[in-house]
């Protein structure tokens, strides 16, 4: 993870994907708690590429207010979660780009 830079980077908030690997989709809810404690007032996404196409998304809502990353998810067919941490199960790449404009409103 250490390696992977994040794709978009801002105050409010923070998107990273991760590579089609093992290692990416078993830690991808970890690495998105541990990056939303290092950064209460951030906002985090982590989408992890799927080997047939597009990602399982991880969001995190940041912990200084604890609310919408499942309003975000929502809008998404596969997605849901609680108001502080919530997920897609699968994002499609034609997708990608409206998620990137929601999560940048909503955070």
């Amino acid at each position: 993870m250490r390696a992977v830079q994040p794709e978009i980077a801002e105050d409010r908030y923070v998107l990273y994907i991760l590579p089609v690997e093992p290692w990416a989709q078993r830690a991808s809810g970890l690495l998105a708690n541990r990056l939303a404690h290092a950064s209460p007032a951030r906002a985090h996404a982590l989408l992890t590429r799927l080997p047939a196409g597009g990602f399982v998304v991880s969001v995190r809502a940041p912990t200084a207010v604890g609310t919408g990353a499942n309003a975000l998810c929502r809008r998404f067919p596969t997605g849901g979660g609680h108001k502080a941490a919530a997920g897609i199960d699968h994002l499609s790449e034609d997708d990608y780009d409206k998620f990137v404009r929601q999560f940048k409103t909503a955070f």
